[in-house]
C-alpha cells in the first residue's frame, strides 16, 4: 500500500491512499 500524508497529528497521521481513503497510520523508525 502507498500513500500520502495528508495531515500529521503528533505520532499519528492522516495518510490518503490511491483510492482517496483517508486512514489513520504511524510510521515505523525515526523520519
Amino acid at each position: 500500500m502507498t500513500g500520502l500524508v495528508y495531515k500529521s497529528t503528533g505520532s499519528w497521521y492522516i495518510v490518503r491512499d490511491e483510492k482517496g481513503q483517508l486512514w489513520n497510520a504511524r510510521m515505523k523508525g525515526v523520519l
